[in-house]
């Protein structure tokens, strides 16, 4: 998930993961906490991120190419937009499947937010194929 300042958001749960280092509340953005209030803990909108953010801008890619001072931030890479679109597809897929709860019940993004953030990597030969 994304990190977010007490300012953006002050919710805050434990994920109910395994190990040491999940035993601390982390922080959630406010729209991600209706999700976890729902009992929905690994929401799809994960993904948006490198969704939405890549910019496709081929002067933007030659420009991540040639910059090696990214000042600390992790730039967002194809192979992490080509990762996101996989683990969607993956999840989408099992979510169809699953008979406990319904699709709509888990499909927390509104279609008018994911179908761009999809739709606009569909172009690409190493997105396209997801």
């Amino acid at each position: 998930g994304d990190i977010f300042c007490d300012a953006c958001s002050n919710h805050r749960t434990v994920l109910p993961l395994e190990g040491e280092e999940f035993d601390k509340a982390v922080r959630v953005c406010d729209v991600c906490m209706k999700d976890v209030k729902r009992g929905n803990y690994f929401s799809l909108r994960r993904y948006l991120t490198s969704l939405q953010l890549y910019s496709d801008d081929a002067k933007d890619e030659k420009k991540r190419e040639d910059d090696s001072s990214t000042n600390g931030e992790e730039q967002i890479t194809l192979d992490m937009v080509a990762a996101s679109l996989s683990s969607l597809s993956s999840d989408i897929d099992a979510m169809l499947l699953e008979p406990l709860t319904s699709f709509t019940d888990k499909m927390t993004i509104p279609a008018s937010i994911l179908v761009p953030a999809v739709a606009r990597h569909l172009k690409r030969r190493k997105t396209g194929e997801y």
